[in-house]
């Protein structure tokens, strides 16, 4: 049997990211680190279907990171994941981005007991979730939480060894001092997407097009510009 070519998007933060992959094999990545995902997102997958020698109409199925993240980027992304779905009438595959970032973690640290994917949500706050050992087991869903010495006790993860990966990882050091971990080196990329995507995949574990939503954990932050309050 032939295996999937999938198409990766990724734009959860300020990276936007694209890759193609033929099952395992990650066959072309496209990045722009401007922070313009609106502007580029067509460029960058026009450049990994020309790395990858495929069309669109060759794509088995379109991957995207469904969150956390920035409420704008993610949208972009989901958007466009599901407009080239229905109207190639491919299956979509949203990927949950801190599982993503916890299974790339896992390939680094097999041994740990647990590990915790951190989204960095701005001040002292992150994004972040528990998996186990295995990752089939998610012990805390994902989550805004304030990083401080206090954590690992919210957490109930006081004992054996813990993995913490993602951009809210760098932040550590600055809120937390009594609680020892080990930091996976990931960098942020549409290729982190393959192996859950894959995993959906063959499990033909697809999501609807028409109800498939961003993962915003927090609902955005809509204010009027001042300007606007102006009375006339």
């Amino acid at each position: 049997m032939k295996e999937p070519l999938i198409l990766l998007i990724e734009t959860s933060g300020p990276i936007c990211s694209v890759g193609i992959s033929r099952g395992t094999v990650l066959l072309g990545l496209a990045e722009d680190r401007h922070g313009e995902h609106t502007r580029v997102l067509n460029e960058l997958i026009r450049k990994v279907l020309e790395q990858s020698q495929s069309s669109l109409e060759d794509l088995d199925a379109i991957a995207v990171n469904e969150g956390p993240g920035s409420f704008t980027s993610l949208r972009i992304g989901v958007v466009a994941a599901k407009g080239m779905a229905y109207a190639l009438e491919k299956p979509l595959i949203l990927v949950p981005g801190l599982k993503a970032l916890a299974t790339k973690a896992q390939e680094q640290f097999p041994e740990a007991n647990y590990y915790l994917p951190l989204i960095d949500a701005r001040r002292d706050e992150v994004y972040l979730a528990v998996y186990s050992r295995n990752l089939k087991e998610e012990l805390i869903k994902p989550v805004a939480q304030i990083l401080d010495n206090e954590l690992n006790i919210r957490l109930n993860i006081n004992g054996g060894n813990c993995v913490i990966v993602g951009s809210g990882a760098a932040k550590w050091a600055n809120f937390i001092s009594n609680w020892p971990v080990l930091m996976a080196e990931v960098a942020f990329s549409a290729s982190n997407l393959l192996k859950l995507a894959l995993t959906k995949w063959e499990l033909e574990d697809f999501d609807s097009i028409s109800d498939a939503k961003p993962f915003y954990l927090k609902e955005p932050n809509i204010t009027i510009p001042k300007e606007k309050l102006i009375s006339r």
